[in-house]
C-alpha cells in the first residue's frame, strides 16, 4: 500500500509515499519515552552542544551548558541521558545529562 502525493495530470506523474503510511518515530517516542533514562551514541557535535541517538531515527540535544567542564564529548561517544522534552511542532527533543 502506498499514499498518493500529488497528481500531475498535465505531465501524466502520480507521486507515491511509502514512507507517508509509517508512523512517526517522534511521535511514537513522545508517548512513550518522555521523561525515560536512556544511553546512546553522540551523532554530532555542534558549537551549542551534542545530538544523541535516542531511538531508532531520533535524535535529541544535550546543549553545551549541561558539560560542567566545557568539553563536548566526541561522535560515537555513548551517553546517558533523560528525555526532558519533546516538542512535535518544531520536532525538536531536548536531552539533559544523568
Amino acid at each position: 500500500m502506498v499514499e498518493v502525493l500529488d497528481v500531475d495530470l498535465d505531465r501524466e506523474r502520480v507521486s507515491l509515499s511509502l514512507k507517508a503510511l509509517q508512523p512517526d518515530p517522534l511521535v511514537e517516542v513522545a508517548r512513550s519515552r518522555l521523561g525515560d533514562v536512556v544511553t546512546g551514541p553522540v551523532t554530532k557535535v555542534v558549537p551549542f552542544g551534542v545530538f544523541v541517538e535516542v531511538d531508532d531515527g531520533v535524535e535529541g540535544l544535550v546543549h553545551a551548558s549541561e558539560f560542567a567542564d566545557g568539553v563536548l564529548p566526541g561522535e560515537g561517544r555513548e551517553l546517558r541521558v533523560r528525555i526532558a522534552d519533546i516538542n512535535l511542532r518544531s520536532r525538536r527533543v531536548r536531552l539533559t545529562l544523568v
